[in-house]
């Protein structure tokens, strides 16, 4: 007997990876208990399927179904439909996916199955090895990346954007770091839109990554992995909405902090 569980997103990347993300981590107990989850994403939001059947490999228990497919009985899988879970808001980020995946299990009602979800990780920094072999897969300028720059504009009014001032402070980072970016600068920076990585990859290169600044849109939620979190010293994090409580980061970041860290570094070296 097959169990099957049907979840959508209207929205944007970044929203649909963070559950996708979620679900491949139950990808064992799916299979186990042979169970399929129907995902429906908004392709008129989500134009690139590609984002996020990167992360399906190898699985055919959770299958990617167009939002018009979506039926009456679906779970709304976004976190505007659920603006607090047990009095922590969603503008406590990592805090507050703790809970959110926590409410998806129950809501999928696993127990009843005899699945014990008590021991399922429901961190929004999840071990996931499969990143780790897709980084060893990556190009070698991706390699041990210095800083990882996040510059994609923004679609969910996080905030205020500008691309010459993002480019003047990835030219300033450039004089002296091994830097990677998302969207193009400069002919001599790395970037990953330019060489068609995806933001799977992205996040694949931040595991090996010392800072990371960006944008809090889609490609800095690739990076909310386990091993993301340990290896990177510092984020900046550029967003009006959010804070973070399990990595040291500067949230609500302005350009100027960015400058005054990298100059500190600079002068005491």
């Amino acid at each position: 007997m097959t169990t099957e569980y049907h979840f959508y997103n209207l929205f944007h990347y970044g929203d649909t990876m963070l559950n996708l993300k979620f679900l491949m981590n139950l990808v064992p107990i799916l299979q186990d208990f042979n169970i399929i989850i129907y995902y429906y994403y908004n392709q008129h939001y989500n134009k690139n399927k590609r984002e996020f059947e990167v992360y399906l490999q190898d699985t055919n228990n959770i299958q990617l179904r167009p939002i018009e497919d979506t039926p009456a009985h679906a779970t709304h899988l976004w976190i505007g439909q659920y603006p607090t879970i047990e009095g922590v808001p969603y503008s406590v980020y990592d805090t507050y996916y703790n809970l959110y995946y926590k409410n998806m299990l129950n809501m999928m009602k696993l127990d009843n199955l005899g699945i014990n979800i008590s021991q399922i990780n429901t961190s929004l920094y999840l071990e996931d090895q499969s990143i780790i072999e897709r980084y060893h897969s990556l190009p070698d300028k991706y390699k041990n990346v210095e800083i990882l720059v996040l510059n994609t504009p923004p679609q969910s009014e996080q905030i205020t954007y500008d691309k010459q001032t993002w480019d003047e402070m990835c030219y300033f980072l450039a004089l002296k770091h091994n830097i990677v970016t998302a969207q193009h600068v400069h002919p001599d920076i790395e970037c990953t839109m330019r060489d068609g990585l995806t933001m799977r990859d992205i996040g694949a290169i931040s595991t090996h990554c010392t800072y990371i600044i960006g944008v809090h849109s889609g490609p800095i939620a690739a990076c909310y992995t386990a091993y993301t979190q340990k290896s990177v010293k510092k984020w900046f994090v550029f967003c009006d909405k959010i804070k973070h409580n399990d990595i040291d980061v500067v949230d609500h970041c302005t350009m100027p902090q960015v400058y005054d860290y990298f100059r500190t570094i600079r002068s005491q070296n």
